[in-house]
């Protein structure tokens, strides 16, 4: 009986540590996701300066873990971000090609500008939020563990 006892906290402790790190990792993929963007549309804009079609620009390897294309329509790989970031992302490319070359790399820059503030709320966010996720997970798997086994 004992032995399923420490079975049973340990489980108790791991799986609040479990949830604790998940979420500490949904903070830090989103950080990850909006850099990889922040990247790539300097990279656009780049590529836009030299006249290069849309359709490759969509294919460069960095797209690939951003971004899905199916013709000219593209849509995000949404994983880590939020709503909001979903929403900028979304009308980014909703007008990507639309205009001669000096608007759209404008429009890269400026967008690049919104990504960038976003990444940098996103890196506070984890230096922040991070280490407490993990703490309070652990913390909440040892307060449940007392109460269970009080």
């Amino acid at each position: 009986m004992m032995v399923l006892k420490s079975i049973g906290a340990v489980l108790i402790i791991l799986t609040g540590t479990f949830c604790g790190l998940k979420l500490s990792r949904k903070l830090t993929l989103r950080k990850n996701k909006l850099k990889g963007f922040y990247l790539y549309f300097q990279e656009i804009s780049d590529r836009i300066k030299t006249g290069e079609e849309l359709i490759s620009i969509y294919e460069s390897k960095t797209a690939k873990n951003l971004i899905k294309r199916e013709g000219f329509k593209v849509s995000l790989w949404e994983e880590g971000l939020n709503m909001e970031d979903k929403k900028l992302l979304t009308e980014f490319f909703s007008f990507l090609g639309m205009g001669d070359t000096n608007s759209q790399v404008s429009r890269c820059q400026i967008y690049r500008e919104f990504v960038n503030k976003r990444l940098e709320e996103a890196e506070k966010e984890v230096r922040e939020k991070s280490k407490l996720y993990t703490s309070l997970g652990v913390s909440f798997g040892l307060l449940l563990l007392s109460v269970v086994f009080d």
